[in-house]
């Protein structure tokens, strides 16, 4: 493949052939990595495409360097991986190869250079997995991880210990495994029998499921567990939106008979101002529309997440309150922009801050709200179990107000902090079972009282 560079900074760089960086000659050639060239367009847009790479020679280990900070010349003299070192990439789709005939590189050539990728955001989604191993073997592990990570006595643990629902993510290529193995466009034979089995064994445990659309075609905000290869938002225009239409569309018609069908969930997270406002409003009313009209169900309801990173929480409010049995989705956190120090700060925050946050969402006659993703992880240095727990505790107090109820994300990890089962087994979550019938909502709001009750009385016991 061909990769283009551009500086981290935006700017346009030659790359001479010898590697010294003397003006814009013939591309540089990268064995094993595809060939370094100067962009014959406008500079790159560094918000648009590119994987952060830094290029560094086998023999002399110096960088590959933007002169000047770009715009110039490649000079193979930097002595530290900064700004300057570190380049964008762009496929353009094409496959190019440069070398001699017959010849041959070896790591004794100064030309040779590796090549590491340099992002701040770790890309280890479906896509680069895929690319690593190819789509044969990429299949295999995905069946296998299928096949042992989530097995029925999960489900049978999840309904045992009080929680009623499990919200399920999934990937858009979901509806398109019939055929060869393929990584673009991605295609993982098998995918959808993992979601039908789930559905079952959430029928025979008496558990509801809300399907969650955690990836859209061309990522809704840029992470790879989003669907992004690179980092890049590219959702929003006409062909992405209608592809997602009928992705919802499928999936509404595939579970439509399920009664542990509780909610569709519509888009997760996309990411403001990538995503405007305006195109999310346009993408959620067709996609609404085709959730109803293939479950024709009083009880199943359409979830639509707020936007990350948008200034106004509460700008779906009034749009959601134009439908019936809608849902408004957001996702509490005590990290990334709030990471708050100390245990106290933390408490305080849900208490005071997430209260009012929900409170501002839910309104008469509205959309239901749901929190649909909240966790014990923080940023708090050499908190002990009692910290954590009390962190637990005033979040499912706090979210337990909101009109949907709450999901933990997640379910099971190998950090206990994201990992609901071991902080159930552990003891820093306590549930207790609640009557499982239809009616969602009223054994969401018990399923709160009922373990505030249980958890105090298993301190007084201890």
């Amino acid at each position: 493949m061909c990769m283009y560079l551009q500086s981290y900074r935006s700017r346009p760089v030659g790359v001479h052939g010898d590697g010294s960086g003397a003006g814009a000659a013939p591309p540089l050639a990268v064995p094993h990595a595809g060939a370094l060239r100067l962009p014959t367009a406008p500079s790159l847009d560094s918000e648009k495409d590119g994987t952060r790479i830094t290029v560094q020679s086998v023999t002399n280990k110096m960088y590959l360097s933007a002169a000047g900070g770009g715009g110039s010349k490649v000079v193979a003299n930097g002595s530290k991986q900064r700004n300057s070192e570190t380049f964008r990439v762009q496929l353009d789709g094409s496959v190019k190869a440069n070398g001699e005939p017959g010849g041959s590189w070896s790591n004794s050539d100064p030309a040779v250079f590796i090549i590491y990728i340099n992002e701040s955001k770790r890309m280890d989604g479906d896509f680069q997995l895929c690319s690593f191993y190819g789509a044969n073997q990429t299949v295999k592990m995905l069946q296998d991880h299928w096949n042992s990570f989530i097995t029925e006595d999960d489900f049978r643990f999840i309904s045992s210990n009080g929680l009623n629902a499990v919200r399920i993510p999934v990937a858009w290529w979901i509806t398109r495994d019939s055929g060869p193995p393929s990584c673009h466009p991605p295609n993982y034979p098998g995918y959808q029998a993992v979601l039908d089995r789930a559905f079952a064994w959430a029928d025979k445990y008496n558990l509801h499921v809300i399907v969650d659309l955690h990836a859209a075609p061309g990522s809704q905000n840029g992470f790879a567990h989003r669907g992004s290869r690179d980092g890049t938002v590219a959702w929003g225009d006409a062909t992405s939106i209608a592809m997602t239409v009928q992705v919802i569309e499928a999936l509404a018609d595939r579970y439509a008979s399920w009664k542990d069908l509780l909610a569709i969930e519509l888009l997760n997270e996309p990411l403001a101002p990538k995503v405007t406002l305006d195109t999310l409003k346009k993408y959620y009313t067709a996609g609404y529309t085709a959730v109803k009209e293939k479950v024709q169900r009083s009880d199943v309801y359409v979830i639509m997440s707020n936007r990350l990173n948008t200034q106004d929480p509460t700008e779906l409010v009034e749009f959601t309150s134009t439908f019936d049995n809608c849902v408004i989705d957001v996702h509490y956190y005590n990290l990334y922009n709030l990471n708050f120090p100390s245990v106290k700060e933390n408490i305080d925050f849900v208490k005071t801050n997430r209260s009012s946050q929900l409170n501002s969402l839910m309104r008469a006659n509205g959309a239901r709200v749901f929190v649909g993703e909240w966790t014990t992880e923080w940023g708090v240095q050499g908190a002990n179990e009692e910290d954590r727990t009390s962190f637990a505790d005033v979040q499912m107090d706090v979210y337990g107000q909101a009109s949907f109820g709450w999901a933990f994300w997640s379910y099971k990890n190998n950090n206990t902090n994201w990992s609901m089962k071991d902080m159930i087994e552990k003891g820093k979550i306590y549930t207790q079972m609640v009557p499982k019938n239809l009616n969602m909502i009223e054994n969401m709001r018990k399923i709160f009282r009922v373990t505030n009750e249980s958890k105090y009385q298993k301190k007084k016991i201890h």
